[in-house]
Parts: C-alpha cells; sequence; structure tokens
C-alpha cells in the first residue's frame, strides 16, 4: 500500500488470501511508536517474540493517548525482563 496509495485494503486481501478484517487488524499494528516497532524488529530468540504476541501488542493500541500507550509498554517491558531472568 506504501507503493500504491490506490490499493485498498479489500485488494491487499484478495492478494493475499486473507480477509479485509485480518489485514486492518495486521495494519493497525503499524500504530505502535516507531522505537516500538524498532525494538520488535531487533527480536530473534523464538519465545522473546513469542511474549509479544499481536494479541498483547493490539491490547496496547486500545489506549486512549499516547501516554497511555507509552506506560502500557513500560509494563509489558517490565514483565518481559522479569521473565527473562527466570
Amino acid at each position: 500500500m506504501q507503493d500504491d496509495p490506490n490499493l485498498t485494503r479489500a485488494q491487499v486481501a484478495a492478494k493475499e488470501h486473507i480477509s479485509r478484517a485480518r489485514v486492518t487488524q495486521i495494519m493497525a499494528l503499524l500504530g505502535l511508536p516507531p522505537d516500538v516497532q524498532r525494538f520488535l524488529g531487533t527480536l530473534t530468540d523464538s519465545k522473546q517474540i513469542r511474549f509479544f504476541s499481536e494479541r498483547r501488542l493490539r491490547r496496547l493500541l486500545c489506549t486512549t493517548s499516547p501516554l497511555l500507550l507509552r506506560d502500557a509498554w513500560e509494563g509489558t517491558l517490565q514483565e518481559f525482563g522479569s521473565l527473562k531472568s527466570i
């Protein structure tokens, strides 16, 4: 969609053989702050990647303000850090 701004979510869904709703869910993750996206992109361990599940990340996006999102992200990182040391 970045290369072709006229492309609709329905067209992407058809091309990828997924529902338009699924495209919307995936694209919503682009609403995460850039530093969060960069952090997630650095993960290589499968257990760490699973910790930051799509469901967990989508819950962050339900917050009503950038400050609340940041607080929720910091809480998630603290939880992640405590699990890493176990």
